[in-house]
């Protein structure tokens, strides 16, 4: 058997329809090796991403393109105090033509030795994509920009990231390191990998968790603006993390804490921090 099993790079798909930002592709792999674990690999520049684990030895995607809104990308600077637009260019005329929007879907998957790569690398359209895996495959996710990350029924070790958009996930068990920079990580474990630690971070949106009242697990909570709200038999208390240094004849301690919480005698690590939004946890 061909090492590369399939290989589906950069498709390119002209509108069949009037109304092209309906229309949706369907594809799938069949795994290389469909009786080992599988690996996912997608970055999205504009979008959305859905990914659900199922039964089965196939990679599913569902794909369309939405129309995008650009004004983003055109907003005005700011100079000496005003704003204004900057023009790389002279603006030439349109008279007598009309705008054609570009309806083109372009997309690359592959799969190699149970490894799936999905990108989209443009930024003027955006790519909703439906994804459906083994439920033992492990992720690694990226999206720029354009919509929210949602994560279903997966038992894989998973790596995310979503520069503006949410990211969700239910059915998880981890380990789990999420990254989101002004909006909310919303994760309910179905039950928690005990090899690595998971860790959610936030800049300024909220963490909110669900784990199982089986779970054995420890908490930590770092934030610095806003406030824990826990529905935990358990209480959290400070734990204190302190480090000296003596350089030059200046002496310096430097104190860092956080929030624990163990639970059921204590396990793997749960982080989770954000410096201006609020952490919720909950017992399911």
């Amino acid at each position: 058997m061909n090492k590369l099993t399939s290989v589906l790079a950069v498709l390119l798909l002209p509108a069949l329809m009037q109304n092209a930002y309906a229309l949706e592709r369907i594809y799938s792999l069949p795994l290389s090796n469909p009786e080992q674990p599988a690996s996912l690999s997608a970055e999205i520049h504009t979008g959305a991403i859905w990914i659900e684990g199922y039964d089965g030895t196939e990679v599913k995607v569902t794909a369309k393109v939405e129309e995008f809104n650009d004004a983003d990308h055109h907003k005005p600077h700011r100079q000496n105090g005003n704003y204004q637009r900057v023009n790389k260019s002279k603006p030439r005329s349109s008279e007598g033509l009309k705008s054609v929007k570009n309806n083109m879907l372009q997309l690359s998957i592959e799969e190699e030795d149970n490894e799936i790569d999905i990108s989209s690398e443009y930024s003027t359209q955006k790519v909703v994509l439906r994804i459906q895996v083994p439920k033992n495959t492990s992720l690694d996710i990226e999206l720029y920009q354009g919509g929210d990350i949602e994560i279903n029924n997966i038992a894989g070790a998973i790596e995310v990231s979503a520069f503006k958009g949410s990211i969700i996930a239910n059915g998880v068990s981890g380990p789990m390191v999420a990254e989101t920079h002004s909006t909310d990580i919303v994760v309910a474990f179905d039950k928690l990998a005990q090899e690595n630690p998971t860790s959610l971070t936030t800049h300024s949106g909220n963490i909110d968790i669900s784990v199982g009242k089986e779970t054995a697990a420890k908490i930590n909570v770092q934030n610095y603006k806003g406030e824990i709200l826990s529905g935990l038999a358990t209480e959290f208390v400070t734990t204190e993390d302190a480090t000296r240094e003596n350089k030059g004849g200046k002496q310096k301690i430097v104190i860092g804490g956080m929030m624990s919480a163990s639970i059921n005698g204590g396990g793997q690590d749960i982080t989770l921090a954000t410096y201006s939004g609020n952490v919720y946890v909950r017992s399911k």
